[in-house]
């Protein structure tokens, strides 16, 4: 089904890692390339900015400083500078961090999660099995996973509204529908008919 409801989508990236490319693209180069931290800014009439995900923040390096942590700096070199972050986007946007209630992380990687620290006031949809792969790793085995777990608040499991439903409906968009399978996808954020049952409960 098509939404009727209006939104407003601003895409950024808040830093980039560099690999290379042949590890995630097939037939890609040797020589390392930039991978942005990509985020969206969804303005929604009703439930107001939401985000999804958040790209790097400058906690990372906080976060990597010592071993174990350490190997995925090294692994995946990050450029971040603080002006790339997901705040300093929004305040183009005429936004403040408290402007934000929900944050949809589409999983748990570091550039995903890197800047969540950063918005007190929101609240995290998520599909829970995308948390569960990764919350009881060892140290060792997160950071082959990319999840580093300081990253995300202390009260993160108070603040969180997982996903437990799948949708009844798929929305189409165009002629190509937007399937939401595996993960949150951004058209989670406008397939209001799955998201309405969860944000209801905040």
């Amino acid at each position: 089904m098509l939404t009727t409801t209006p939104v407003e989508l601003y895409l950024g990236a808040a830093g980039y890692c560099t690999h290379p490319e042949f590890l995630t693209l097939r037939g890609g180069r040797l020589r390392p390339v930039p991978f942005p931290a990509g985020f969206a800014c969804i303005i929604h009439p009703v439930y107001g900015p939401i985000l999804l995900d958040t790209g790097y923040s400058s906690r990372f390096f906080k976060e990597t400083a010592h071993l174990p942590n350490a190997l995925y700096r090294h692994i995946t070199p990050v450029v971040y500078r603080e002006e790339d972050s997901a705040v300093h986007f929004l305040a183009g946007l005429g936004l403040k961090a408290s402007d934000i209630r929900y944050i949809i992380l589409s999983h748990f990687h570091g550039d995903h999660i890197a800047g969540v620290r950063d918005f007190p006031e929101a609240q995290f949809i998520y599909l829970p099995r995308a948390y569960d792969a990764v919350r009881s790793l060892g140290s060792i085995a997160a950071v082959k996973a990319g999840y580093l777990s300081g990253l995300l608040p202390e009260d993160f499991a108070a603040r969180s509204l997982p996903v437990t439903r799948q949708p009844k409906r798929w929305m189409r968009a165009g002629r190509s529908s937007l399937l939401m399978k595996s993960t949150i996808s951004l058209a989670m954020a406008v397939c209001w008919g799955w998201m309405y049952p969860v944000m209801r409960k905040a």
